[in-house]
């Protein structure tokens, strides 16, 4: 007969005639990455004389494999920023857009969605001004934040430019 002694916090079952031992409810990498169980064996020695009943324990260790599981958030879903149109801080970060995520070792690519050769991004999602000069008087974009897993989400930014003294 199998059974656990330690260690079980209450995800794992461990089926007493086999030994097989399952899990009870979803285990996240990021909460916990390990865990370790301690398990008894008691043969089927005869049942009135417990004496004569042995027993061994051993020690289990269960890894959890990271997976990625979560999309990278934007810390906002809209940004906006004004600018004028005599801003001549080429290469000048004019917005920036942040995302976490909550996977474990996960790095973040930023990129915007139309492309614009006016704007350069960032790997830490600052948006810097390409040219001086530009075309048209507002910018709307998605800057979409990609996890190394391949998930993505994406923020709406804005860019106006008015006349006037620089920022």
């Amino acid at each position: 007969i199998y059974s656990i002694l330690a260690g079980n916090p209450n995800h794992f079952f461990i089926n007493p005639a086999t030994g097989a031992i399952g899990v009870l409810t979803p285990l996240d990498y990021e909460v916990t990455n390990t865990y370790n169980l301690s398990v008894v064996a008691v043969d089927g020695g005869p049942a009135a004389v417990l004496t004569q009943r042995r027993t061994g324990t051993t020690s289990v260790v269960i890894k959890v494999q990271n997976v990625n599981e979560y999309a990278p958030i934007p810390d906002q879903p809209n940004y906006m920023q004004t600018i004028f149109t005599n801003y001549t801080a080429l290469n000048g970060t004019v917005l920036t857009v942040h995302c976490s995520d909550s996977d474990s070792g996960d790095s973040i690519h930023y990129s915007l969605v139309p492309y614009s050769q006016d704007f350069i991004v960032q790997s830490n999602g600052g948006i810097l001004l390409a040219r001086s000069q530009t075309q048209q008087n507002i910018y709307s974009f998605d800057t979409v934040c990609t996890d190394s897993g391949g998930l993505s989400s994406s923020a709406l930014a804005e860019r106006y430019r008015r006349g006037g003294p620089p920022c």
